[in-house]
């Protein structure tokens, strides 16, 4: 007998024990390996509960950390990141998410079409009764006319929608040329928006901005300057360090309180719902794959292991010498009969896996998202079948309200840059009888946003006349309302009278 058998005469039992324990060992492995060749749900089976649970993600505070941090710090957000390198992952991780997440990228559509649209309209009227007369109006709206299609203010104003998303904020920053009067104005990456060495909150600096001091503390409503760091599109850094005046720099935020010096993007909190309803909808999609892979399970009634592997040896070794019999639902002719003995049963998985409860497990998720940014459903799904016209209007009643509140905010930041483009524009000598001190004494600028259509613009129309006739809006901001300038408009009428006649 060999030196290194397990079977000798000496020990007899321990021999049977590892010979049971080797043959159980082969047995498992030849399960596993029979299982492997069927399915591997691996793809399926792995959600986000898992990795995601084991290990920390940047730009995720673990609800501990979250929870600690609340009660300590006095800002409302500083539960997601109380320093720059937070900041920087949770920015990293929202704009992955929002350019490869299906959902993420519909929503951000629609706001962006919903609260933009095709522009904001401007008109400019005179202040009071001792206001600017028609030459300074008519100065006035050619600057502005000239500041939209210089600096291509319409897509601004949708990338401006796009970044409070994804970033939670949004910097602008104003260009002045004095001598040709123009206003231009250039986006600033919030990543470049960074303290100075040497710059600690103890300055009154926080996340690259200075604030006001007010007495013995700062006030961090009222910024002074913004510290800026040229970096290059390829992450290298291209200039010296800047200090910019809070004049040249305007700096909207999202999701967070006044008192809180930058943004939170508005995905932070969606991320897992949508993420979860994609990884729902890729398992529906690998179970459909299953059910047309696996057409069918034979089962051979109180066979062996041993028989089933012989069998299962004798295909295989038929398919390598070409005389392979039908392996695939796929070879058999229409209407095929399939002959077989009682001792073979035939199971056909396909009608044990249902995956129509996996829809409402995706759009349970997907009303999650929808809740936070009060938007009714299909307005991320795209998905509007099972909407008639009554239950639209009202799951767009709160998504009217919250596009409007978000129009409100983007005309109240327009007006303040349209107002400064007058200023330049004035003391450039470009608009006549007015000088840069008095111009906004003279004249003011209004916005009006495009109507949140609904699905029966005439009642808006309706509603609007009333309005004009009972002296309550003027038609300029009628036109306006409905995307239309008066003064272009009132040309037209002059000209088509004009042709007429």
């Amino acid at each position: 007998m060999k030196k290194n058998s397990f079977m000798t005469e000496s020990d007899p039992e321990l021999a049977l024990t590892l010979r049971n324990s080797l043959n159980r060992l082969k047995l498992a492995e030849d399960y596993c390996d029979m299982f492997d060749r069927l399915v591997d749900m691996s793809d399926i089976a792995n959600f986000a509960a898992g990795p995601e649970a084991k290990t920390g993600i940047p730009g995720v505070t673990d609800p501990a950390t979250a929870y600690s941090r609340a009660l300590i710090y006095p800002g409302a957000t500083a539960f997601a990141y109380i320093n720059e390198i937070e900041l920087r992952q949770i920015r990293a991780r929202s704009r992955v998410f929002s350019q490869t997440n299906p959902y993420a990228i519909g929503a951000a559509r629609n706001r962006m079409a919903y609260a933009v649209g095709s522009g904001h309209t401007y008109s400019v009227l005179p202040r009071g009764p001792r206001g600017g007369g028609e030459a300074m109006l008519h100065d006035c709206r050619k600057v502005l006319d000239d500041f939209r299609k210089r600096n291509q203010w319409s897509k601004r104003q949708k990338e401006t929608v796009r970044r409070l998303d994804r970033d939670g904020e949004r910097f602008l920053r104003l260009f002045v040329d004095e001598e040709k009067g123009e206003l231009n104005v250039r986006f600033v990456e919030p990543l470049e928006i960074q303290n100075p060495p040497g710059k600690t909150s103890a300055d009154g600096v926080y996340f690259g901005i200075q604030f006001a001091r007010s007495g013995e503390a700062f006030d961090v409503e009222t910024p002074v300057s913004y510290f800026l760091v040229n970096i290059g599109t390829l992450g290298e850094s291209i200039g010296l360090r800047e200090t910019a005046p809070a004049g040249e720099i305007q700096h909207l935020k999202a999701n967070v309180d006044m008192t809180w010096p930058r943004g939170l993007p508005t995905w932070y909190a969606l991320q897992g719902h949508l993420s979860d309803a994609v990884r729902t909808l890729k398992a529906t999609g690998k179970i459909v794959e299953f059910r047309a892979r696996i057409g069918m399970i034979r089962r051979h009634i109180n066979a062996t292991k041993e028989n089933v592997q012989k069998a299962v040896e004798n295909l295989q070794d038929a398919k390598n010498r070409g005389t392979s019999p039908v392996r695939t639902a796929a070879q058999y002719p229409y209407a095929a009969i399939i002959d077989s003995s009682d001792a073979t049963e035939y199971q056909f998985p396909s009608a044990e896996a249902p995956v129509d409860k996996n829809v409402a497990a995706i759009q349970a998720e997907l009303r999650a998202a929808a809740a936070a940014l009060a938007m009714p459903e299909y307005m991320l799904s795209g998905d509007a079948s099972n909407a008639n016209f009554s239950s639209t209007m009202v799951a767009a009643g709160p998504a009217v309200k919250t596009f409007e509140e978000m129009q409100a905010d983007l005309v109240e930041a327009d007006v303040e840059i349209m107002e400064r483009q007058l200023q330049v524009a004035a003391q450039a000598g470009l608009i006549r009888g007015a000088s840069e001190a008095d111009i906004l004494d003279l004249v003011r600028v209004e916005a009006e946003p495009p109507i949140i259509k609904s699905e029966n613009r005439l009642q808006e129309a309706q509603a609007d006349q009333i309005l004009l006739l009972s002296g309550a809006m003027s038609k300029e901001t009628m036109a306006a309302r409905h995307g239309l300038v008066y003064a272009d408009e009132a040309d037209k009428m002059k000209l088509e009278t004009q042709v007429a006649s």
